[in-house]
């Protein structure tokens, strides 16, 4: 039994979920002035034009392991550590985003649209994992001999198999940061 699982006092110091111990952010920005830039028949073509990129990267937050368990199902139980708190982390993650944006001058307005993605290489990263496994994919349970036993009880009572199903409920945004997203717009001065 864990310290901190009982009565008993911990003996030791545990991070907090939201610990993060490491974090890299490289902002890349290139920026064109008026009249600047290469010029085609004597037009500055990529004039007032601004390329940023923004590449992050950071460790996985701390969990807490746990034994396999039914994380999912709608019958799971309470999960039992198997660990001091929050000694386990969450897979390192990183993220590219892209804005690239052009400024004009139309009715005095001064302009510039834009265009920004964000997770240009659309990185599946995993923020939370299941904490029987460590994994955002699987909890394991199907593979425990709790997990057989009930697929073959579902199986046996409905004439169901039970792993495409256990497998969609798997599947967890929340897990994961966000796919790649795309936005335009028009930015407007005065």
């Amino acid at each position: 039994n864990p310290a901190w699982y009982g009565t008993e006092v911990p003996k030791q110091t545990a991070p907090l979920d939201f610990d993060q111990r490491h974090k890299i952010s490289i902002n890349l920005d290139y920026l064109l002035g008026p009249g600047e830039g290469p010029r085609i028949g004597g037009m500055p073509l990529l004039e007032r034009t601004n390329l940023n990129v923004l590449w992050n990267v950071a460790s996985g937050t701390p969990y807490t392991q746990t034994e396999v368990y039914d994380e999912v199902g709608l019958a799971s139980v309470a999960k039992q550590p198997v660990g001091p708190l929050n000694s386990r982390n969450a897979p390192w993650t990183q993220t590219i985003d892209l804005k690239g944006s052009k400024g004009f001058t139309l009715a005095g307005l001064d302009l510039a649209a834009y265009v920004w993605v964000l997770n240009l290489l659309d990185a599946t990263n995993a923020i939370q994992v299941f904490t029987g496994t460590g994994s955002p994919q699987t909890t394991g349970f199907l593979d425990s001999p709790a997990g057989r036993e009930a697929a073959n009880n579902l199986q046996t009572k409905y004439g169901l198999p039970i792993d495409a199903a256990y497998s969609e409920a798997l599947q967890n945004q929340a897990l994961f940061v966000n796919p790649r997203l795309i936005r335009f717009g028009i930015r407007m001065g005065f």
